[in-house]
C-alpha cells in the first residue's frame, strides 16, 4: 500500500523533472497538484469505507479494516433501521425483565436461587422470539445467555452485576445485526439478478 509520504515524493519528483524540460514548469505544477488531489480522493474514500468494488456490507465485511467514524455511524444506522417495534416487542419486554432480575438478584443466596427463576423465564421468552435461535451469531447468543444464568446462580459475589441486563442488550444487538446482514445479502443479490437479466 502507498503511503502518504510515498505519494508526495513521487508527485514530486515527477513535477522537477517537468520543471527541468523547456516550457515545463506549468506543466508540472499541474502535474504535482493533480498527483496530491488523487491522494485526497484515495483518502476520503478510505475514510467512507468505500473501495474501488463498491460499498462494504452493514458490518464491514471487505478485508479494508478501516474505523473511521462515519463507518461506525454508518454501522449503528443500519442497526437502528432493523429495530421494529411491532416484532421485537418480547426482546423489549426480556430486557425489562432482565433490568428487574438484576434487581432482585443483588443479594447473595436468595438472588442465587431467583437467578434460577428469571433464566428459566427469559429463555422460554427467547423461544417465542422466531429469530434469536438462528443466524451465524446463534453461538455467540447462546454461549452469552447460558454463561449469565450459570454464573449468576452458581457465583456467589457476581449477583451484583447487571449481567442478566448486560446479556439481553447484547442478545438484541446481535439479532438486528443478524437482519442487517441477511437484508443486505438480500439486495446484493437481487442487484446482481437485475444486471444479469440485463445482459440477457
Amino acid at each position: 500500500m502507498i503511503t502518504d509520504k510515498e505519494q508526495f515524493n513521487r508527485a514530486a519528483k515527477l513535477a522537477q523533472d517537468r520543471m527541468a524540460s523547456p516550457g515545463g514548469a506549468q506543466e508540472g505544477f499541474r502535474g504535482f497538484v493533480g498527483k496530491m488531489e488523487q491522494a485526497r480522493v484515495a483518502r476520503e474514500r478510505a475514510s467512507q469505507g468505500i473501495s474501488k468494488k463498491g460499498k462494504f456490507g452493514p458490518l464491514g465485511d471487505s478485508k479494508d479494516k478501516t474505523k473511521s467514524p462515519m463507518s461506525i455511524v454508518s454501522k449503528m444506522g443500519s442497526f437502528i433501521q432493523e429495530i421494529d417495534i411491532g416484532q421485537d416487542g418480547i426482546y423489549f419486554g426480556i430486557i425489562m425483565i432482565s433490568i428487574i432480575a438484576d434487581i432482585f438478584t443483588i443479594f447473595p443466596g436468595e438472588g442465587n436461587i431467583m437467578a434460577i427463576f428469571f433464566a428459566v423465564l427469559i429463555w422460554i421468552l427467547y423461544t417465542l422470539t422466531g429469530d434469536f435461535f438462528g443466524g451465524k451469531k446463534i453461538n455467540l447468543k447462546l454461549g452469552t445467555n447460558l454463561g449469565t444464568g450459570f454464573f449468576e446462580t452458581f457465583a456467589p459475589g457476581l449477583n451484583a452485576l447487571p449481567a442478566f441486563t448486560g446479556a439481553a442488550i447484547l442478545s438484541y444487538i446481535l439479532v438486528l445485526a443478524e437482519r442487517a446482514e441477511e437484508k443486505f445479502r438480500h439486495e446484493e443479490g437481487d442487484g446482481k439478478g437485475g444486471g444479469e437479466e440485463k445482459k440477457n
